[in-house]
């Protein structure tokens, strides 16, 4: 507004207020730079469907240089009619919201735009993330998809629905919160989950969703599970070794743990006490031993 009163004269800029607003929406129309900025303008001001301020929004108009003040002599209840009028469209005070109000304006198809760039995914759109088919194995020199009948290398989209949909919300904040709009991070992170989860799987017992299947147990499939044990994968980005685990509590600033430790793995002892001894990574890739549930005490 500044601009548009400074490029102004003397004369223009003692011209009616009405005059003024045109010609700074004159401004605003003829200069592309300026409606980039203003698009996503928000303003906070009262509505103009509220009768209580129909007062002080219009009685310009009927001072002496405004359109109902120079036509006084041929219409003297011309402000008067247009505020009846007016009072017979406006509902405000009706509402539960009353009048006496203001309120957060700002252009709706900005308002969409933005709102589309926020990347949060409804159920459906996660379900599309679900591969058909899991699972591949080799032949020849190519990969073909494992496509026998069974809930483990063929899944429905109905399945994949009813997998992912109490955990929708969660991951739309995590994603949101660590990624904002990056949609090649959000791609790699919807695959790992994906793998790390068994695909949102949850059969119960020993294969529960959020912890890796068999909570630690040797596999020689895993080899692994003889160094880690305990502090096997859990979460949907499968948290795995007590290093990581240490770096985890670090990052969160969690509070030290006081009480047993909860152990999941069936007939077996607490692995897990104030003298075990636990490997911060594979020893083979120069992993060190913590002992001491306490701390974890490096040694």
């Amino acid at each position: 507004m500044a601009v548009v009163e400074d490029a102004g004269t003397p004369a223009e800029r003692a011209r009616p207020a009405y005059e003024q607003e045109g010609r700074l929406a004159a401004y605003v129309r003829d200069h592309a730079e300026v409606r980039e900025k203003l698009r996503g303008f928000i303003c906070r001001a009262p509505s103009e469907w509220d009768a209580s301020g129909n007062e002080a929004r219009y009685r310009r108009l009927n001072d002496p240089d405004g359109f109902f003040g120079k036509r006084k002599e041929i219409d003297p209840n011309g402000y008067g009619n247009f505020i009846k009028f007016l009072n017979q469209l406006q509902f405000l005070e009706k509402t539960p919201l009353g009048g006496g109000q203001k309120f957060w304006f700002f252009h709706p198809l900005a308002f969409i735009r933005h709102f589309r760039r926020c990347g949060w995914l409804n159920v459906e759109e996660l379900a599309s993330t679900f591969p058909r088919h899991m699972f591949y194995e080799r032949r020849g020199s190519s990969w073909t998809a494992i496509t026998s009948a069974g809930k483990i290398h063929t899944l429905e989209r109905r399945e994949a629905r009813e997998r992912i949909s109490l955990h929708a919300a969660a991951l739309n904040r995590c994603m949101r919160k660590y990624f904002g709009g990056d949609k090649g991070r959000i791609a790699i992170f919807l695959a790992q989950v994906l793998l790390e989860t068994a695909q949102w799987r949850n059969p119960g017992g020993p294969r529960r969703l959020m912890h890796e299947w068999g909570f630690g147990r040797y596999s020689s499939a895993n080899p692994a599970t003889k160094y880690y044990g305990p502090f096997y994968g859990r979460g949907i980005m499968q948290l795995t070794w007590a290093g990581n685990y240490k770096k985890y509590d670090e990052f969160r600033r969690m509070s030290p743990h006081d009480g047993p430790y909860v152990e999941r793995l069936p007939d077996t002892k607490i692995r897990i006490t104030e003298v075990s001894v636990h490997y911060t990574c594979i020893p083979m890739t120069m992993g060190r031993r913590w002992s001491g549930a306490r701390g974890l005490i490096l040694i």
